[in-house]
């Protein structure tokens, strides 16, 4: 997520992986992924803003049985910021959400 590379983001994501961005209520599958975030990535560059880096703020962890949730604040200097709220199980991220 913090530099923007969806080849390793999709590699530790489930099959089934779902992430839902929450402005616009939209479910993003794992599949539709890349093409999703290559135009946020392409929105935060717009009209001369710096490089595209993700930074993350207040993260929280919490174990329950086999899940691991982790919910932090995510924020791209110059350009937006929000929080987002995601579940992993036996290391990989089943699902994610974001919001502005």
């Amino acid at each position: 997520w913090a530099t923007g590379d969806t080849d390793i983001i999709i590699g530790v994501v489930t099959d089934t992986f779902n992430f839902t961005w929450v402005p616009d209520k939209e479910v993003v599958s794992k599949a539709r992924f890349p093409a999703f975030f290559f135009s946020f990535k392409s929105n935060a560059e717009a009209d001369g803003r710096a490089k595209y880096f993700m930074r993350f703020d207040n993260i929280i962890h919490r174990q329950i049985g086999d899940t691991l949730y982790e919910a932090a604040d995510w924020i791209v200097d110059g350009f937006d910021r929000g929080s987002y709220f995601n579940a992993a199980m036996d290391g990989r991220v089943i699902w994610d959400m974001a919001t502005t």
